[in-house]
C-alpha cells in the first residue's frame, strides 16, 4: 500500500518537473522573440530616426496606378468644302478690226499676206504696194513692218490734159482703177511703148498700180477719122485700121 502511494508520488513529481519545464521553454521563446523585434526596432530607428514605428510594422501597400479615364469627344461633323460653281466660259464675240485712220505702220504676223492686211484694215492693196513700193510679188515675212495707208484717203482723180499740146509733150498720170497702159496710150493719143521708155521704174505693162504717177508723152499718133456715109456714085472714104491693142493686165484693188 505504501509503495503504490511512493509510485504515484514519483509521477506527481515527474508530471510537476515537466509542466515546469514547459512554462520555460515558452518562456524563453517569448523572450526571444521580443528580443528579436528589439532588435529589429533599434535598426530601424538608427538607419530612419525620423521614421515612424507605425510605418515599419504597416504591411507594404501597392501604390495605386492612377487610370485615365477617356473623356468622350462629340464628334464634329466635318463640312465638306463648298464647291466651286463653273462659271459659264461666255462665247468670245469676233470684233470686226476698226478702221484706223491715218497711216500707221503695221508688224506682220506669221501667215499674213499682203491682200490680207489689206482687207482687214480696208485699204486698196494697190495703194499699199505703192507706198511700201512693193509688187504683187513680193515676199513679206513675219516681223516686217509695212506701212498701212489712211483707209479714208482719196485717190488722185486724173486731171484733163489741155488740148493742143505739141506732140511729145510728157504729162504726168495717175493711175485710176482699171487702167491699162493700153488704155492710157489710147487716152492721150500715146503708145504703150512710148510710156514704158518714158518711165524707167516699169519694168514691163504689167508692172503698174492704183495710185502710181506715171509720166506719158501725148499725141504721139494720129486719131483715126470716124467713118462717115458717103453719097451715091461717089467712092467711099477710106478708113484708117487701126491695131487692136494687145491685152494686159488690169490695174485693179
Amino acid at each position: 500500500m505504501q509503495n503504490r502511494d511512493d509510485v504515484k508520488n514519483t509521477i506527481n513529481k515527474y508530471q510537476k518537473r515537466q509542466q515546469g519545464g514547459g512554462r520555460m521553454f515558452a518562456v524563453g521563446a517569448i523572450a526571444l522573440v521580443l528580443f528579436f523585434v528589439g532588435v529589429v526596432f533599434l535598426y530601424q530607428w538608427y538607419t530612419n530616426p525620423n521614421g515612424s514605428l507605425l510605418a515599419f510594422m504597416a504591411t507594404e501597400t501597392s501604390t495605386p496606378t492612377a487610370t485615365v479615364t477617356p473623356t468622350p469627344t462629340t464628334p464634329t461633323p466635318t463640312v465638306p468644302p463648298p464647291t466651286e460653281t463653273p462659271t459659264p466660259t461666255e462665247t468670245p464675240t469676233i470684233t470686226p478690226t476698226p478702221t484706223i485712220d491715218g497711216p500707221f505702220f503695221y508688224t506682220v504676223q506669221e501667215g499674213d499676206t499682203l491682200f490680207g492686211i489689206a482687207q482687214q484694215f480696208g485699204v486698196d492693196v494697190n495703194r499699199l504696194l505703192e507706198v511700201n513700193e512693193l509688187t504683187f510679188d513680193s515676199v513679206i515675212i513675219s516681223g516686217q513692218q509695212i506701212l498701212v495707208p489712211d483707209a479714208n484717203e482719196e485717190l488722185p482723180t486724173a486731171t484733163p490734159i489741155p488740148a493742143g499740146l505739141p506732140r511729145g509733150t510728157e504729162i504726168e498720170y495717175t493711175i485710176q482703177l482699171g487702167d491699162t497702159l493700153s488704155t492710157i496710150a489710147e487716152k492721150f493719143n500715146s503708145t504703150s511703148e512710148a510710156i514704158l521708155e518714158a518711165n524707167e521704174a516699169i519694168e514691163d505693162a504689167n508692172d503698174i498700180f492704183v495710185g502710181q504717177v506715171i509720166i506719158v508723152p501725148v499725141n504721139l499718133v494720129t486719131p483715126a477719122p470716124t467713118a462717115t456715109g458717103a453719097p451715091l456714085g461717089t467712092p467711099g472714104a477710106i478708113v484708117t485700121l487701126t491695131p487692136a491693142p494687145t491685152l494686159e493686165a488690169t490695174a485693179t484693188p
